[in-house]
């Protein structure tokens, strides 16, 4: 099970920063009830050789991280010593989160849905599930969206796929066509598979360039990411790997000599978002540090060196 869900975010077949923390937490949890460990140090090393496999799928994945390490971090420092207790553990502790990131996207979602004003032209960029679910739950508002097609995967067409198939009033655009549409739009709603501890964001490659695109245009910039997505290692100094993937999603047979560059994310700077849409409301991003420490204070316990 580990080893086939290493292999499905590795591949894209599971994308998505939620759904990669969801498709880790229960690999774990099958993993965990299929295995017969011998001891308490057995069951926690394999634990800790899970995260780190898992951890290896994809750098950029802190929701991921932080569920793993809830986990693996509450499941250490229990009082059982029999295997059967730990094994129990770790299937509660495992729910515990999942529930806790179902809790937080169906506050984001009555929050963000609420924030899309009626009638609102909405430009969003790649696929976000959070950012999906906002714009499903605004439907009733007679909104119309513009999605980029995000190349060189084409993430834009689940994203335009499932509006359509919501019955949402929806266009899809090529990505360097984006800038045209901008002066259209209303909003720029985008997800994040970061939040770092001085308010920027990483998301989808092209994010950044949309989010100064829409400040140039006077379209509101608003990120929709749950407080479990915030990495509290860069408060330490360390900055989010951005993953460059292989050149032939760009071109399979470019002419020999050829330099082609695919990097997967980007930053997007804090001056260009005017607020991040959590579970406890729309931030600011320069509060965003000191929302996360007051909600979710364990992500600190946690620190790796």
């Amino acid at each position: 099970m580990i080893k086939d869900t290493v292999k499905a975010i590795k591949s894209l077949k599971i994308q998505g920063a939620t759904n990669v923390a969801k498709a880790a937490v229960n690999a774990v949890i099958s993993e965990v009830k299929s295995k017969n460990f011998r001891s308490r140090d057995q069951l926690i090393k394999s634990l800790e050789m899970y995260k780190a496999m898992l951890f290896g799928s994809r750098p950029t994945e802190p929701m991921m991280r932080n569920a793993l390490r809830y986990i693996v971090f509450n499941v250490s420092n229990s009082p059982y010593e029999d295997v059967k207790s730990l094994k129990k553990a770790v299937v509660t502790y495992g729910k515990d989160i999942l529930n806790l990131m179902k809790r937080a996207e169906n506050a984001i979602t009555y929050i963000g849905s609420n924030f899309v004003p009626k009638g609102a032209t909405v430009l969003t960029h790649c696929h976000s599930s959070t950012v999906v679910s906002i714009l499903k739950s605004a439907k009733k508002k007679g909104i119309h969206v513009i999605c980029t097609e995000t190349r060189p995967l084409y993430q834009g067409r689940k994203t335009a796929k499932e509006l359509v198939n919501s019955k949402i009033d929806t266009t899809l655009v090529v990505d360097s066509a984006a800038g045209q549409m901008m002066k259209d739009a209303d909003l720029f709603i985008i997800g994040a598979d970061v939040i770092s501890s001085e308010g920027s964001i990483v998301n989808k490659v092209g994010s950044n360039s949309l989010a100064v695109l829409a400040k140039a245009n006077n379209t509101k910039v608003y990120v929709a990411a749950t407080l479990l997505k915030y990495d509290p290692e860069t408060l330490y100094g360390s900055n989010e790997p951005i993953e460059f993937r292989s050149p032939k999603e760009v071109w399979s047979k470019p002419p020999k000599g050829l330099k082609i560059i695919n990097p997967a994310f980007e930053v997007v700077s804090k001056q260009f978002i005017d607020g991040i849409i959590t579970e406890y409301g729309v931030i600011a991003p320069e509060n965003v540090m000191e929302f996360a420490s007051l909600k979710y204070p364990w992500l600190y316990y946690q620190k790796e060196g």
